[in-house]
């Protein structure tokens, strides 16, 4: 059962990424009982000074720490 999502955030610049930070999207999860009840897309909005290519990674957590493999993307901000 998954616990939370874990989303890390990167500055990409000439191939190579620089980490911006760590998320967890814990209340989330709590929200729903059933997987079946989620809603199929979310979105989050939060002033940022980074500009540019963003990379990110996603890891679903369950309740013992395991992650899952990561669903990644890369964004122009």
């Amino acid at each position: 059962m998954v616990r939370y999502y874990r989303v890390t955030a990167y500055q990409m610049s000439d191939g190579k990424k620089t980490k911006l930070g760590t998320y967890n999207l814990a209340t989330f999860t709590y929200l729903y009982d059933q997987a079946e009840e989620m809603p199929e897309t979310v979105s989050y909005e939060r002033k940022t000074e980074y500009s540019g290519e963003l990379f990110f990674e996603c890891r679903a957590v369950d309740v013992w720490g395991a992650t899952s493999e990561p669903i990644e993307t890369v964004l122009e901000i």
